[in-house]
């Protein structure tokens, strides 16, 4: 008789970004409200203009970013 185990895995999703802004040219911090957030090693901007600084871990749904933003940042959500 072979027996099977289902693993299932879900993909981090972010559902909330408090403060959803941040001042160009400088550093801030933002809170990250989700699911499967605990794990999270690295944050993908799809422009130029932020980067990630670091990431900590408050529980398994929330985490806090410390980001940047160049001076030349573009106006407006950044996916």
């Amino acid at each position: 008789v072979l027996s099977g185990g289902l693993c299932l895995a879900s993909k981090p999703s972010m559902e909330k970004v408090t403060p959803p802004v941040g001042t160009r040219g400088s550093s801030f911090s933002v809170t990250v409200i989700g699911s499967g957030l605990s794990e999270v090693k690295n944050v993908v901007f799809y422009e130029p203009g932020l980067s990630c600084n670091s990431i900590e871990a408050i529980q398994d749904d929330e985490i806090r970013l410390q980001l940047v933003s160049d001076q030349s940042c573009k106006l407006g959500s950044h996916p």
